[in-house]
């Protein structure tokens, strides 16, 4: 078992898994928000994922597709882990607190 790479200490609110906790999050339905550019989605896709723009999330624009519940689990992922921690920042202020965050190699192995 391999663990997400993004050490806590860089972030400490950031929650971590392992992949195979990700794997189990993916197989539960958990939703997967993919914060990466359109091109490398493209070059890399993967299913079952939440296809977000970055810039949508931190504005709110996608708030509507967001699930209601504050404490609903969410992994999002972006080409980097900064985008990735973005992401979970604007998460964050928008209240939800059941946020973790993958790196996308971790992501790439599970499709």
């Amino acid at each position: 078992v391999k663990p997400n790479s993004f050490a806590a200490t860089e972030n400490p609110a950031v929650t971590t898994a392992t992949n195979d906790q990700f794997a189990k999050l993916m197989a539960a339905k958990v939703p997967f928000l993919d914060l990466r550019d359109v091109r490398t989605k493209t070059a890399f896709p993967v299913s079952n994922v939440v296809p977000l723009e970055l810039h949508d999330l931190i504005s709110g624009a996608c708030s509507e597709i967001l699930p209601k519940d504050k404490n609903a689990k969410m992994v999002v992922f972006g080409s980097s882990v900064q985008r990735g921690v973005n992401g979970y920042n604007a998460l964050a202020q928008m209240g939800y607190r059941n946020v973790m965050v993958a790196e996308e190699a971790a992501v790439l192995e599970m499709k």
